[in-house]
């Protein structure tokens, strides 16, 4: 039994060559542009005292290239998820396995982009604030919730095994992935939303493009690098669904 034509097929095979293309190829851009050349970002050094230095100033240059990082991969982790809601979403309308098994699909590389997003991140705030990582213990509203979404995905991970029948693990876990969604936004948002509770700094800030940590003198590269990822997030998707399929087909014949 077949859970997807032979044209789905070789459409998934095409996307597969195509996002590693891209990917391939952004990354490639963005690395260099990173390593060769970091557009300059204010020196906190520069300023009398820390309320006179703007948002976007900067102690660490090694910090500063690694933001064409951290973000990107961040953005990964949001855009699988959000596949893995609509995902989720289709298979309760059609009870379809395809859709299942995009969505678990989707969680693997959302979860493990997130885990990339959390490791950064905390290399960045280490080479930028120092302290060990002090951060943590201030309990930054924008790294704790993106720690709940990482556990509540890979939470959702650990259900899909344990629930053997594949309707049965269908639909609970559909459920589980739209109502998990919602670690999502919040997460996106905690540092706008909870500014009290959140040293996290903001990356774009409407109305006020200089405030934010990515200004006109590096957007264009830093978005490049967003590109590179989704590019590699989609590639990573399409080969594990292209593998997912064919797993439970031979099971089904099975």
């Amino acid at each position: 039994m077949s859970l997807v034509s032979q044209d789905a097929d070789r459409r998934l095979v095409g996307a597969i060559r195509l996002f590693g293309y891209l990917a391939g190829w952004l990354l490639l851009f963005t690395v260099g542009m990173a390593a060769l050349w970091a557009p300059g970002l204010p020196d906190c050094d520069d300023f009398v005292t820390a309320q006179a230095a703007p948002d976007n100033c900067q102690t660490s240059p090694l910090a500063a290239k690694l933001l064409f990082f951290h973000v990107p991969v961040a953005f990964g982790a949001y855009a699988m998820f959000l596949v893995l809601a609509y995902s989720s979403w289709r298979y309760l309308a059609r009870a379809d396995r395809a859709w299942d098994e995009a969505a678990g699909a989707a969680a693997e590389v959302g979860v493990l982009f997130s885990a990339l997003t959390l490791v950064s991140g905390s290399l960045w705030g280490h080479l930028e604030w120092g302290e060990q990582f002090g951060y943590w213990r201030n309990s930054d509203i924008k790294l704790v919730l993106t720690l709940v979404m990482f556990l509540v995905y890979a939470g959702y991970l650990v259900l899909r095994k344990q629930v053997s029948e594949p309707r049965r693990r269908g639909r609970v876990a559909a459920v589980y992935g739209l109502l998990g969604f919602v670690t999502v936004p919040l997460s996106y948002a905690a540092q706008r939303i909870w500014q009290a509770q959140s040293i996290h700094p903001t990356i774009f800030r409407a109305g006020d493009p200089s405030a934010g940590i990515v200004t006109e003198g590096w957007s264009e590269t830093f978005l490049v690098g967003v590109f590179a990822f989704l590019a590699l997030a989609a590639f990573f998707f399409a080969a594990r669904l292209r593998l997912a399929i064919h797993d439970a087909e031979r099971e089904v014949e099975e």
